[in-house]
């Protein structure tokens, strides 16, 4: 489940943190991205840094489901989502 209290700032930071740090192989995205300035993001890859800034530590992909879950989130804080 995603925390409910992960906000549209921690997503940006985690985006940030994406930028210099770039993605692990093992969590790109197959069929969904977080599209944000011309640049794509892995969704489930984003909640899972986001909740680094406000839970204390990253979140394991086990604990929550990509797809409707982790897209319709996103979209609620006002990003978008893209196949």
């Amino acid at each position: 489940m995603i925390p409910d209290n992960i906000t549209r700032e921690a997503v940006l930071q985690a985006i940030a943190e994406i930028d210099s740090e770039g993605i692990p192989l093992r969590r790109n995205s197959r069929i969904y991205h977080l599209v944000l300035n011309g640049r794509s993001y892995p969704p489930k890859y984003v909640i899972s840094l986001a909740n680094k800034y406000v839970n204390g530590y990253e979140l394991s992909p086990e604990a929550f489901t990509g797809g409707n879950q982790t897209n319709d989130f996103l979209r609620n804080l006002g990003f978008v989502i893209v196949p």
